[in-house]
């Protein structure tokens, strides 16, 4: 048996687990290419209510060309069909980026799918979810190099 079937079947025999935030943040800035994002295909597509199908094509959609100038300075979004329909939208935002206090009157989800998005003092990082229930108010600030988050206010 080869070194590598050794360590495959020695890997299979270990329970599952998850990174902390800072191994997860390494292991995804080793990743390259459209494929990068669509590690988070499955809770994406839960949490915004989308088929998987969807959440890839969505996701591959980062490394495309469809982005368009987003509200706030340097920032920038992304709209599939599928995400329009849910309300929701891939959004790329500038290091030093802060988004003033401020009230929701429905649900608002953000997922964070790479950099730091700092919520009121508290930190997520790349796989966390930031859910603020309807009549809540945060402010939000980006703290890594950049932030890309899947951001809704759904219905």
């Amino acid at each position: 048996m080869s070194e590598d079937e050794t360590v495959a079947l020695l890997a299979e025999a270990l329970d599952p687990s998850t990174p902390s935030p800072d191994v997860r943040t390494r292991l995804l800035d080793a990743l390259q290419g459209p494929e990068r994002f669509t590690l988070y295909a499955d809770e994406v597509a839960r949490v915004f209510t989308l088929k998987l199908d969807d959440a890839r094509e969505a996701l591959r959609g980062i490394a495309g060309e469809g982005w368009q100038p987003g509200m706030w300075p340097g920032s920038r979004w992304l709209r599939t069909p599928a995400l329009t329909a849910a309300r929701a939208l891939i959004a790329d935002m500038p290091a030093g980026l802060r988004i003033p206090h401020h009230k929701h009157p429905g649900r608002e989800l953000t997922f964070i799918l790479d950099g730091e998005l700092v919520e009121d003092g508290r930190v997520y990082r790349s796989g966390e979810l930031v859910d603020k229930e309807a009549g809540s108010a945060h402010a939000l600030q980006v703290t890594g190099s950049r932030c890309l988050v899947v951001f809704a206010l759904p219905a």
